[in-house]
């Protein structure tokens, strides 16, 4: 994702997978891009982050059913170009939707 105001990466992006079988097995796995350990976790949207928040103090999972197809990726340096990002990421498996980084 870029800052709105300055065009700058602003270091996190997310990848959307086809088979959500495919993103479990993304977020299991440890990721090294472009040269820096980076975090991928479920995406989790900001109004369930707000309900779970008051609910549990926490962030884990999504109290909604169904398998997660879209993942968080954090960490990213900021070298890493969409392309980059995509090829790494299309090693997995088929992407549907990627947001810019």
């Amino acid at each position: 994702m870029k800052d709105r105001t300055t065009g700058r990466a602003r270091g996190f992006g997310f990848v959307v997978f086809a088979d959500p079988a495919v993103s479990e097995s993304v977020i299991k796995e440890k990721h090294n891009i472009d040269g820096r350990m980076v975090e991928a976790k479920k995406a989790v949207p900001r109004d369930e982050q707000n309900i779970m928040s008051r609910s549990t103090g926490s962030i884990h999972g999504s109290p909604g059913p169904g398998r997660p197809r879209k993942i968080f990726v954090g960490g990213l340096a900021p070298t890493v170009t969409e392309s980059d990002f995509k090829k790494y990421f299309d090693q997995f498996g088929n992407i549907t939707d990627q947001l810019n980084l």
